[in-house]
């Protein structure tokens, strides 16, 4: 395949006639988020996100740039010479990150650029993935232009530790945030992390949490339940525990199966588990589900496959109690508002759960370690009306606070803040429910 010419543009007109228009708005918005189609959770959030961006009251018209995928890998190493690139593939892969992150794609600068002169927006929302010094250059080729980025955890947190430099990248990534006009973050912890890091950021600094799309994930009909639960053949009278999300290894998953096969030794023999997601830690998950076989002895189901959101939110109707896997502090679990959404109590670790719903009022019970799961499966199994009564306050105050229509809301909020010349941030934090602060 040819490599891409410096100045190759690659806008999607399809995708732009996706933007609503919304009589009375006055804000135009452009979208910059190369997980628009990955096959990642971040998707999820950057597709529900925008979506609800474009149909916000407040908000005329809103685009999203799409770019090319055979162009958009080949302009990561297409530029090079072939010698260059043909070293380039030898180095080790924490040297090869080091390189990725530490530049700015020209490709994917050019498609901004572009989209910015043909749409003139008031603001541009960026969704962060460590794309070198890509917010400052915008700044510099258009002034007038209001950016909002969008910052939910370091890739050096979760992907690429003990990469080459990464006291040098992270360094860069602070820098970048300060170039901002405004920072949208997903959890207390990671605002108070950045802001002791960097003190100047706490001006620009808002936090808005994950959503969640209740037209999507809401309780479903018993009819809905049954053919969810036969798709996976759930035998009857079966208590589902049902974890949905990525299989990356610091989840933890293979200890969240071990405690579910200790607590069918221990007689809970009605109890069902039902898997859904990939990622790189799948095998070991699989292993370890081998490993229990004769425990589980067939109740158990396992996607081993990433699958589309509607049809998660279908098979989610199968579960009685939602699990979530161990996290980074700095994280907030999307899945615990799916699964609240839809009606279920949930079993956590304390880590990406948010203050206010960090409460067994609300149908969230929290374990620590693996003898702690087993124990709330126990409480759920002998009591889960009780626990579905809590998980019905839990809706209520995620319909109302945590969805996608509302996150949208805080980031318009947070552009209009700045165009009136006023500071980020700490004002816009969600109130809390006697729990102390949002996290």
């Amino acid at each position: 395949m040819a490599s891409p010419q410096p100045m190759t543009i690659r806008l999607t007109r399809a995708r732009y006639r996706q933007a609503i228009r919304t009589k009375g708005g006055s804000l135009r918005i452009l979208y910059y988020s190369v997980a628009y189609d990955e096959m990642l959770g971040a998707r999820t959030h950057a597709r529900a996100f925008f979506k609800e961006l474009a149909r916000h009251p407040r908000v005329a018209e809103a685009r999203i740039v799409e770019f090319d995928s055979d162009l958009l890998a080949e302009s990561r190493t297409g530029r090079m010479r072939s010698l260059v690139r043909f070293l380039y593939r030898l180095l080790p892969d924490s040297i090869r990150t080091t390189v990725r992150y530490s530049r700015v794609n020209p490709y994917v600068y050019a498609t901004i650029v572009r989209a910015v002169e043909d749409f003139r927006p008031d603001a541009l929302v960026v969704r962060y993935g460590a794309d070198g010094g890509m917010v400052r250059r915008l700044q510099r080729a258009f002034p007038e232009l209001r950016i909002v980025v969008e910052y939910n955890g370091s890739p050096f947190d979760e992907e690429t530790r003990g990469i080459f430099g990464s006291a040098f990248l992270r360094s860069a990534e602070l820098r970048q945030l300060c170039e901002a006009d405004a920072v949208s973050v997903v959890s207390e912890y990671l605002m108070h992390a950045l802001v002791a890091q960097r003190p100047e950021l706490e001006a620009t600094l808002f936090l808005n949490p994950n959503g969640v799309d209740p037209d999507t994930f809401h309780p479903r009909s018993a009819t809905e339940r049954s053919l969810a639960r036969s798709s996976m053949s759930v035998p009857d009278g079966a208590l589902v525990l049902g974890y949905a999300g990525g299989m990356e290894r610091w989840r933890r998953l293979p200890e969240i199966v071990s405690a579910v096969a200790e607590a069918r030794r221990q007689g809970m023999q009605d109890v069902f588990l039902a898997l859904i997601g990939a990622g790189d830690s799948l095998p070991e998950v699989m292993v370890e589900v081998a490993q229990d076989d004769d425990v589980f002895n067939g109740w158990l189901f396992a996607s081993e496959r990433w699958l589309e959101h509607d049809r998660v939110a279908e098979l989610v109707a199968a579960f009685d109690v939602g699990l979530l896997s161990y996290a980074h502090q700095h994280i907030c679990h999307q899945k615990l508002f799916e699964y609240l959404a839809s009606g279920i109590p949930v079993l956590a670790p304390d880590a990406g759960i948010p203050a206010s719903l960090r409460s067994e009022a609300y149908g969230v019970f929290a374990f620590e370690t693996s003898e702690d799961l087993v124990a709330l499966i126990r409480r759920c199994r002998e009591n889960l009306e009780d626990c579905r009564s809590r998980a019905k306050r839990g809706l209520a105050v995620v319909v109302d606070e945590y969805t996608w229509a509302a996150n949208a809301d805080r980031v318009v909020s947070a552009i209009e803040r700045v165009q009136r010349g006023q500071a980020g941030s700490r004002a816009s934090a969600l109130p809390t429910r006697g729990q102390g602060e949002v996290g």
